[in-house]
């Protein structure tokens, strides 16, 4: 999603959201930027405008569709920045663009996340009961309650929202790849 294209700009911005997210969370962002950059919020399978679309359980079944769709935006120098799940898949995005064969970024920001190698420190909240992921998430991430009361919220949101855990707490780092990539 490009909140504001810019053919022009010389660089392209790629924000990745976290667990649950979606691509609205950057869509502000486009007009502090300078005119020089564009910004691409991907949207995943499951989230906001995609919610028709199962959301993916495994990063690795992600990234092929996830390239293809920006693909034809890797025409020019570009950056990818992730927060929390994002970040993960940033890193690992970043990873898939080097070892086949795409333009790399020049750089990856992440932010809010563990370094790859350290495996998740909640490895199955993904099969917790719907009342302990949501107690979860008002705990550990402050998500108001209330969330939770409105009609459909839980029907539509908690799969997603479980698929996204499943795919932080899956992940594998594959330590024979090094990343070329500049990261921050």
């Amino acid at each position: 999603m490009r909140p504001r294209p810019r053919p022009d700009a010389a660089l392209r911005l790629f924000c990745l959201p976290y667990a649950g997210g979606g691509a609205s969370l950057y869509w502000r962002w486009s007009g502090d930027l300078p005119p020089g950059v564009e910004l691409v919020a991907i949207q995943l399978p499951g989230h906001e405008s995609h919610m028709e679309l199962p959301a993916f359980s495994y990063l690795d079944d992600l990234l092929p569709p996830c390239v293809e769709h920006i693909a034809p935006l890797l025409d020019k120098p570009f950056i990818l920045f992730g927060h929390s799940m994002g970040a993960l898949i940033g890193y690992e995005l970043a990873l898939y663009l080097q070892n086949n064969g795409y333009p790399q970024a020049h750089h990856l920001f992440v932010s809010a996340f563990r370094a790859p190698h350290v495996p998740d420190h909640l490895p199955d909240v993904h099969r917790w009961s719907d009342e302990e992921l949501q107690q979860f998430m008002i705990d550990e991430y402050a998500m108001p309650r209330e969330v939770f009361a409105y009609p459909g919220f839980n029907e539509l949101m908690l799969p997603t929202l479980r698929a996204d855990l499943m795919l932080c707490a899956t992940h594998r780092c594959k330590s024979a790849w090094l990343l070329h990539t500049p990261l921050t």
